[in-house]
């Protein structure tokens, strides 16, 4: 057993390549809406097999709660990031970006994330006004 308050060795890049080639193939189950066809088991069961694709790999043992902070974490962190970027590119007045760049793993999370989630819904869509407006 660990000890309280010990962190965990962080992810290594192995870890988190496998991370994000697993979620993209299982996109769908991970996060689509509960349904006859998709029930809670399947999503831990699709968890699971992330985990354990990562586990193959890792020279730490994770855990499938480890695992899934891992991702919402590490993808929260490339939107803000992307976002930053993206405001960065459309400033008025120019100038140099000094911005990093997104690493290619980080791109790779933003397609499995979608283009929506840092560019926002196309053509600045309000659900709120009325159709007559």
């Amino acid at each position: 057993m660990e000890e309280k308050g010990k962190r965990r060795p962080r992810f290594e890049k192995d870890e988190l390549e496998i991370l994000c080639h697993e979620v993209g193939l299982r996109k769908i189950t991970l996060f689509g809406k509960f349904s006859d066809t998709l029930s809670l088991e399947k999503k831990k069961k699709s968890w699971g097999e992330v985990t354990n694709k990562i586990n193959a790999v890792s020279q730490v043992t994770r855990t499938v709660d480890e695992i899934r902070r891992k991702w919402n974490d590490w993808s929260s962190t490339v939107k803000v990031k992307a976002s930053k970027k993206k405001k960065s590119q459309t400033k008025t007045g120019g100038g140099v970006d000094t911005l990093p760049d997104l690493s290619l793993l980080e791109e790779k999370v933003l397609v499995i994330l979608g283009k929506v989630v840092v560019s926002g819904l196309p053509e600045g869509m309000d659900t709120l006004g009325s159709p007559s407006s």
